[in-house]
């Protein structure tokens, strides 16, 4: 057991099964507590880290793409740190927007699939392409279309297998991202570069203009309106989890995150996770708001947890996406056997 937790929260941390034979299941047993492994982070390479810095100094239009390693390594700080020192634009892979400051002059925007700016950027005008703390899956990369073949390309992640998966790099570094932050910033910076500033500040603004709500009064329901007075209304600090839909895509868009820890959402479609994840963002963060987004099918799977909510004192705030049915699945349907939706109406 001492070596399944070592495993999950080591290198890329995730779940681990552990099997046990029936037998041992069914007779009692005299155990002692076992001390939990030392959590060791690797160091990376000094010479690779120095050739690194030495290719974003020398790139013009270098973009770093900040994924779920840095947050699981709280490496938030030395990701700043290092995007100012090395006036390094930043995206977030798909569904980490909180991984860095949303309103912070470098941050440039999140790859969703429906933030075209975001992947044209990277694929158009990029020179060199960071990848720290990213798998690099097919939602993040458009279905691996970015980084395009031949362009420059760096990643550091903590699991060696990962790297070069799907997409392969010039320089892999196999290193926990904030042990590989924090021994770049020991090296020097480039000198003040007004091209390169004014470069960050049109794409920051352009996704800014991006980010702003403007109502569409030709709908029914304005979804742009809801995420305009949802924005007005969260204090900063709020923490968001969303539940699988097409609904999720206004809060991709629109909502913008400041704080750490302020957004959870499943990145491969899977349905249900809305409530519980929100229960369980509120018995960690009691002193914050929590606001779980729903659509009506994935309400009705979990939505049974707002009993547990209330169980255990966790005040959550639910909000309920009905379009009568599941629409996700719905478009899906459609686009590949038109006129033949199927099981997917909510009455």
């Amino acid at each position: 057991m001492a070596r399944a937790f070592h495993i999950a929260r080591s290198g890329r941390p995730g779940p681990v099964v552990v099997s046990l034979p029936r037998d041992m299941l069914e007779e009692d047993a005299k155990i002692s507590m076992i001390d939990p492994y030392p959590m060791v982070r690797s160091d990376p390479d000094p010479r690779s880290i120095e050739q690194i810095v030495d290719r974003i100094n020398a790139a013009k239009k270098p973009v770093l793409i900040a994924g779920s390693g840095t947050q699981y390594s709280n490496a938030r700080q030395e990701l700043i740190d290092f995007s100012e020192k090395f006036q390094v634009p930043v995206l977030t892979s798909y569904k980490r927007q909180d991984a860095f400051p949303n309103n912070h002059p470098n941050y440039i925007g999140n790859l969703a699939n429906a933030n075209k700016h975001a992947r044209n950027l990277v694929a158009d005008e990029a020179d060199l392409v960071v990848v720290i703390g990213s798998r690099l899956n097919q939602q993040t990369t458009a279905s691996f279309a970015i980084p395009k073949p031949g362009q420059p390309f760096i990643q550091i992640y903590p699991d060696e297998e990962a790297i070069g998966q799907n997409l392969r790099p010039d320089v892999g570094i196999v290193a926990d991202a904030k042990t590989a932050l924090a021994a770049a910033l020991k090296f020097q910076g480039p000198r003040p570069n007004e091209s390169r500033a004014g470069w960050v500040a049109e794409h920051h603004a352009a996704q800014k203009r991006y980010a702003t709500p403007s109502e569409r009064p030709t709908r029914r329901v304005s979804m742009e309106r809801v995420m305009a007075d949802l924005k007005a209304a969260l204090p900063p600090d709020a923490i968001t989890t969303t539940d699988a839909g097409s609904f999720g895509q206004w809060h991709q868009r629109y909502l913008e995150f400041d704080y750490a820890d302020s957004y959870i959402s499943p990145s491969l479609g899977c349905m249900g996770p809305g409530v519980p994840s929100a229960v369980a963002a509120k018995l960690a963060h009691p002193g914050r708001m929590v606001v779980s987004h729903c659509g009506d099918g994935g309400f009705l799977m979990t939505g049974q947890e707002m009993a547990t909510a209330k169980q255990f004192g966790a005040d959550i705030i639910t909000i309920v996406y009905n379009n009568e049915g599941y629409n996700s699945i719905r478009m899906h349907q459609v686009a590949q056997y038109p006129g033949r939706p199927s099981g997917n109406d909510l009455m």
